[in-house]
């Protein structure tokens, strides 16, 4: 998957899981180059920042898979 960011720089990702919640599509992925995760709310076909909620909500299911 590759994103644009505002300023229109790309970045290759790699889509580790989709959540959806409450008609909410959520995105975590890990950048190729750096390898680092990420995560994101879809809307419109564009990555929003997670608020301090959602970004609770996926960080407990992320330890939940975890184990």
């Amino acid at each position: 998957m590759i994103l644009r960011n505002n300023k229109g720089t790309e970045r290759d990702f790699d889509i580790l899981f989709e959540v959806e919640k409450n008609n909410k599509k959520y995105v975590i992925y890990k950048d190729r180059l750096t390898e680092n995760i990420y995560g994101g709310r879809l809307e419109e076909d564009k990555l929003k920042v997670l608020d301090d909620s959602e970004f609770e909500f996926i960080n407990n299911m992320i330890e939940k898979l975890k184990g």
